[in-house]
Order: structure tokens, then sequence, then C-alpha cells
């Protein structure tokens, strides 16, 4: 319970496994050097606690990291981070570490509700066009959104729909963003 999971080596690593005994690392470690990353072939769950120094983390919709409720991370930056899909269960505060293998677009969400917690994951693109309120192409108080990137937010286990929560962005206030079926602007 007291030992690690260090990823040191230079050049693509994969942590290959079952999905049906999904594997449980209770201490993650990056410290990757020059291009060195980490492909999850497998989904990966954090039991307490991953660092982040450099080196990111390659996920995909089925092979994700997940947090649990209790597990944290440090350390997230341009060289190190989740380029993928982010799961965090539980309520509460948390800063998903996504970014697009270049830089860093951590987004918090404080969830008050839905302790079957919700998959991130960041994209730098337009999310494009989405109906939003009942075939309505724009509510009325939407007036624009970024054409340049988004985040890709979705409960785990049961849809919310049209749901406001407060986020912050690194680097920006907190802010509402809002929801069409599984895309946040």
């Amino acid at each position: 319970p007291n030992g690690q999971v260090i990823i040191d080596g230079n050049g693509v690593q994969n942590f290959n496994g079952d999905a049906a005994f999904i594997p449980i690392v209770n201490r993650l470690r990056m410290v990757a050097s020059g291009t060195g990353s980490l492909n999850l072939n497998v989904p990966v769950i954090c039991g307490v606690f991953t660092n982040f120094v450099t080196g990111n983390i390659t996920t995909s919709g089925t092979n994700y990291l997940q947090f649990n409720a209790a597990a944290t991370h440090t350390g997230a930056s341009n060289q190190s981070h989740v380029n993928g899909l982010v799961r965090r269960l539980g309520t509460g505060a948390f800063t998903y570490p996504v970014g697009d293998g270049t830089a860093l677009n951590s987004i918090t969400l404080n969830l008050t509700a839905n302790a079957g917690g919700m998959n991130v994951r960041y994209r730098p693109i337009d999310a494009g066009a989405g109906v939003y309120f009942g075939g309505v192409a724009s509510p009325p108080n939407l007036t624009g959104y970024n054409t340049l990137e988004h985040w890709d937010v979705a409960p785990v286990f049961s849809p919310i729909q049209n749901q406001l929560l407060p986020v912050g962005k690194k680097h920006q206030p907190a802010n509402r963003i809002f929801h069409w079926p599984f895309r946040w602007l």
C-alpha cells in the first residue's frame, strides 16, 4: 500500500492489462525524460495520488485514468498532464489535469451531486453547432462560444441534461459554462 509506480523512461511506454481486472495504482509518479510518455491500453485507477513531473499520460475513451473520490494529484503542467479522458468519482471540487499533449488546459468542476463521477476530456477544436434547449439552436442568454477549444464533460453513469456547473480554467476566473448533450462550452 505504500509503494509507487514510477514512469521514468525515454520514449513511449505502455500500460497493458485486462480491462476485466482494472489495475489500481495507489501512487503514480510521471518523471519520463526526453519524449517519454505513458499510453494506457487498459483503464487505470489512481487510488491515492498521482504526481506529474515530466511526460504525458495518453488515454482514450475506454482506457482512461480514473481518480477515486479521495485521490489527488499535483504538478500537472504543459510538460506533464493527461492527453485524453480523465474520470473522477465522487463529489466536491476537482481539477482535471487534461490537455492536448503540448499544453495543460485543466478545468475545475465542483460537483455537489452525481457522486457517480464525471468524465472529462480537453479538445483543441471547435465543438461545432449544437441543439441546446428543446430543439432551439441557441438560448437567449448564449451569445457566443469559443470556436478554438472545448471540454467534453459527461457523467459516468446517469446523464445530466442542460446543467450549469461552476468551473474555472487555469489562468481564468471561475465562470459558468453551458451544456448541450455531452458538450460543454
